[in-house]
C-alpha cells in the first residue's frame, strides 16, 4: 500500500484571481456606481502600492449617507435619494476640510486576508470565527492577489453534476 502524498488545498487553489478592488481615494460616487453596476455587496480598498487596506460595503456607503442627514431629514433622503447623492458636490454637508468624500473616509479598515499557502482548512477557520464571507489572499510581498468567497468554498464542496 503506498501513501498518498497529495498536498492540502489551499487558498491558491480556491481563490478568484485578480480580484476587482477600488482605489482608496476614488471618490464614494465612483465607489457607488462601481458596486451597483457589478452587483457587488463589498469591494477590496488598495493602496497605491496594490495593498488591500481597507474593504468597502453598501453597508458603508449607507451608513455614511444617513449620517450626513439629520434624523428628522432621513425620511425625506431615502424618499428622494438617488446615486448622485453619494458624489458631494452639492451644497449637502462635506467631510471636513470641505473635501469630496472618499472610499477611504468610510470604508472598514479590518481585513481579513491570508497568504496564497495558507491551507483551506485555515481559510474556513477564519471566515466561521470571523464570521466573514470573504477574505482576500496576498502574494508574500502583501500586494492583492485573489479573492475566497463563502460561495467558493460550497462550490468546493458540492458534488460535481
Amino acid at each position: 500500500m503506498q501513501a498518498t502524498t497529495e498536498k492540502p488545498p489551499t487558498a491558491l487553489d480556491v481563490m478568484k484571481y485578480n480580484p476587482i478592488s477600488i482605489q482608496a481615494d476614488a471618490d464614494l460616487h465612483e465607489a457607488a456606481g462601481f458596486l451597483i453596476d457589478r452587483g457587488f455587496s463589498a469591494a477590496p480598498v488598495i493602496n497605491a502600492e496594490g495593498h488591500a487596506i481597507g474593504v468597502l460595503s453598501t453597508t458603508d456607503l449607507l451608513r455614511h449617507e444617513r449620517a450626513r442627514h439629520p434624523p428628522e431629514a432621513r425620511e425625506h433622503f431615502y424618499e428622494t435619494a438617488s446615486l448622485d447623492s453619494f458624489a458631494d458636490n452639492s451644497a449637502e454637508p462635506k467631510p471636513e476640510r470641505g473635501e469630496i468624500a472618499r472610499v477611504r473616509d468610510v470604508m472598514s479598515r479590518t481585513v481579513y486576508a491570508v497568504n496564497v499557502m495558507t491551507p483551506l482548512s485555515d481559510v474556513v477557520e477564519i471566515m466561521l470565527q470571523k464570521k466573514v464571507h470573504r477574505v482576500f489572499v496576498t502574494d508574500t510581498g502583501g500586494t492583492l492577489v485573489g479573492v475566497i468567497t463563502t460561495f467558493d468554498l460550497l462550490k468546493r464542496l458540492a458534488p460535481e453534476s
